[in-house]
């Protein structure tokens, strides 16, 4: 059974914090925590946030947007905000964490020295 929650504090849980910056706080929810934890293990918070967000615009983006009335949805423009958060956050993530699903690159000090040639 799928479970929803939402602390209203970003900074609790790596859950709270995914949930917060995709904006996926109220119901009607678009994510269970267990998809949202899930993902959080495979890619990390960071990782996970952008995956979710461009998930749902993808599924925004095929829903047609209406007016009845002075109600109206416009789904291509939620659509194009996730994505903006996806955008963001990968512009602001180290370069090359989302490559081909590798993560935290290590920079040592002698990590360009050869055993072979240097003594050490």
């Amino acid at each position: 059974m799928s479970t929803y929650s939402y602390s209203g504090d970003p900074a609790l849980s790596d859950l709270d914090w995914v949930r917060f910056t995709i904006r996926d706080t109220a119901t009607p929810w678009h994510f269970s925590n267990e998809e949202i934890l899930a993902i959080i293990a495979e890619k990390g918070k960071i990782g996970a946030a952008i995956q979710l967000a461009e998930q749902w615009a993808v599924d925004l983006g095929r829903q047609a947007s209406f007016t009845l009335g002075s109600f109206s949805e416009q789904y291509q423009q939620a659509a194009e905000a996730l994505q903006g958060i996806a955008d963001s956050l990968k512009n602001t993530a180290a370069p090359g964490a989302f490559c081909a699903g590798q993560v935290n690159a290590a920079f040592t000090r002698g990590m360009h020295r050869n055993p072979r040639t240097s003594g050490a």
